[in-house]
């Protein structure tokens, strides 16, 4: 199941990055700061974390972002349907989310509708505007696992 979740980031610092840090653009429908956490998950239920293999189009599933670090964390996130970027349903391309220790952020997100079955997963990018040569964790990015979304 691990490589359901792998993805093999490339991420660089960009020099003369004139874009300014944005601030969190996602209001969460809940947050946990107990039970389970993960730092990127996607599951049928908020309070649990349990694996979606498969769900249909249009469905309402939701989008876990967590923290296990013991300091503050900013994500972006993107999903990825047939590794094609689909929006949120505030119709960004790219939220932005600020995580505290410990805590598990989650969102309500509907899945796209697909003509045929499609493969869809979600990445987190920590320190977005942060990426460094001389800082490993800031040029890796996580994977939910990947499920199919079925017509």
């Amino acid at each position: 199941m691990h490589s359901l979740q792998e993805i093999l980031p490339l991420r660089f610092q960009v020099k003369n990055n004139s874009q300014k840090q944005k601030n969190a653009t996602f209001t969460p429908e809940e947050m946990f700061n107990e039970g389970p956490n993960d730092t990127i998950f996607i599951s049928k239920q908020k309070e649990e974390l349990t694996i979606l293999p498969t769900e249909r189009s249009g469905e309402d599933i939701y989008i876990s972002v967590g923290n296990i670090n013991e300091e503050k964390e900013n994500y972006n996130i993107v999903a990825l349907s047939n590794w094609k970027q689909v929006p949120f349903e505030n119709n960004e391309l790219v939220g932005n989310v600020l995580v505290n220790p410990g805590e598990r952020k989650v969102f309500k997100f509907k899945l796209p509708f697909v003509k045929a079955n499609s493969n869809f997963q979600v990445i987190a990018l920590p320190r977005p505007y942060e990426v460094s040569e001389e800082d490993y964790e800031s040029t890796r990015a996580e994977g939910s696992m990947r499920a199919v979304i079925k017509p």
